[in-house]
């Protein structure tokens, strides 16, 4: 009895299989997972876009070329077939926009799902590298041939643009740093929509939140054709087209079934592709030609908005209906320079009127071509080294070796300021803002 009960003790007891794995998967008292883990966690979904979307290039193209001939209808001696499209150069800006918020929410919500985290500081930097360069040559550009005595401008205009503010319309402009104004547009959508991203994102709400911004576009035109001063006719309309490409980033990477099942109807796709934009063409000759502007106004603004979404989502699907058209070589490389194009076609396509002395790269269809060639000149002679400079920083940043966590709830101070999600106790979104890198720690998502 007493050596059985020796060798009892001695033996282990045998668990059943079930009840093995059972103890095995729970966790150990003092290491439970935080309540909130979970929920903060970022989604491992598999992302349904390819890194580099090249069709994106083409519709670029189309934009600049919307841009372009819109611009030269009013320039110096058009052809007539031009005239129709007088004042819709608008749309290629519009269209510009939904486009920028497409790829900057796509590539903020990739950094979120590879990392947990966006960092702001390195999103701020490929946007400066990006931006800026192309913009400065093109000001110096403007600038000397003002200073020749080829046109007619005023210093408030170029103070604007150099403070990105001319979308405000607060000082005097011109023609020839006027297009600055979609730029400062774009300038503040940079700043601004990184802060409030995590925010939607971390309470689900980004699609909604973004769709009621689509769908108020009509009551943001009237608003800003009736009721407040001019100064901010060039902001607040505006936003609706941004958040168009924010929605459509955000719908195919969080709702992937729902593009699923839309791809299985091409009839209601190709008609929503031929009805929207139509549409919205229509609404805004309609608008263009004055007929009771108010209403005009809010069919442009109902229908634009999603007329770009339609167009963007059919130009970056897998199975998209423009996706192979907008693939073109010559489009794609068209598109690449479409930023630098557009800085300086304003300096080629200006109405006679606004130029002191006769010019001949200002009439058609020399214009055209010495905007083409300028544009060009910039993207190979700016752009591209820019680019490659912002590819070498990048793969400098990727080698760095993270910073080490001082154990599970680690607060890290240094060039970046990371606070970990079971160090923070309430709001899970005080948790993720306090997250967010301030330096230039945590991987970026790539140049851009």
């Amino acid at each position: 009895m007493e050596s059985a009960a020796k060798g009892s003790e001695a033996r282990p007891q045998r668990v059943p299989r079930a009840h093995a794995y059972a103890n095995a998967a729970r966790p150990m008292r003092g290491h439970e997972p935080h309540p909130h883990a979970a929920a903060n966690a970022p989604q491992r979904r598999a992302d349904p876009l390819p890194q580099r979307i090249d069709s994106l290039d083409g519709l670029r193209a189309i934009s600049i070329l919307i841009v372009l001939m819109g611009h030269a209808a009013r320039g110096n001696n058009p052809p007539a077939f031009l005239w129709p499209i007088r004042d819709l150069g608008i749309l290629g800006v519009y269209l510009f926009f939904a486009i920028s918020g497409f790829i900057i929410t796509l590539l903020m919500l990739r950094e979120r799902q590879r990392s947990g985290t966006v960092s702001l500081s390195a999103f701020w930097k490929r946007r400066a590298l990006r931006i800026l360069p192309p913009f400065a040559i093109a000001c110096i550009g403007i600038a000397v041939a003002a200073s020749l005595g080829l046109m007619v401008w005023r210093w408030q205009s170029f103070f604007g643009a150099l403070t990105f503010t001319k979308n405000f319309n607060w000082l005097e402009g011109d023609w020839f740093f006027g297009h600055f104004w979609s730029l400062s547009m774009e300038e503040q959508f940079y700043l601004f929509w990184p802060l409030l991203f995590l925010s939607l994102m971390h309470s689900g709400r980004a699609a909604v939140v973004l769709l009621a911004m689509v769908l108020a576009s009509p009551l943001l035109a009237l608003t800003g054709l009736e009721v407040i001063p001019p100064k901010l006719a060039n902001s607040l309309p505006c936003i609706p087209y941004l958040a168009a490409g924010c929605l459509l980033a955000v719908l195919l990477h969080t709702r992937q079934r729902l593009f699923g099942e839309l791809r299985l109807r091409l009839g209601l796709r190709r008609a929503a592709l031929w009805l929207f934009p139509l549409g919205a063409l229509a609404a805004a000759c309609y608008k263009r030609d004055g007929h009771y502007l108010a209403f005009g106004t809010a069919l442009q603004a109902a229908l634009l908005p999603l007329a770009a979404f339609v167009l963007v989502a059919e130009t970056v699907m897998e199975d998209g209906l423009l996706r192979p058209a907008l693939s073109w070589a010559p489009l794609r490389w068209l598109g690449l320079a479409s930023y630098s194009i557009y800085l300086w076609q304003q300096l080629f396509l200006g109405e006679p009127n606004t130029y002191q002395a006769h010019w001949f790269w200002t009439a058609w269809p020399q214009n055209i071509l010495a905007a083409l060639a300028c544009g060009t000149l910039a993207y190979l002679l700016v752009e591209r080294p820019v680019s490659r400079l912002k590819k070498r920083l990048h793969r400098g940043r990727a080698v760095r070796p993270a910073p080490q966590k001082n154990g599970p709830h680690a607060v890290t101070w240094g060039p970046f300021i990371r606070l970990d999600r079971t160090a923070a106790g309430g709001s899970p979104l005080l948790r993720d803002h306090l997250r967010f890198s301030i330096g230039t720690n945590s991987r970026s998502s790539g140049p851009t």
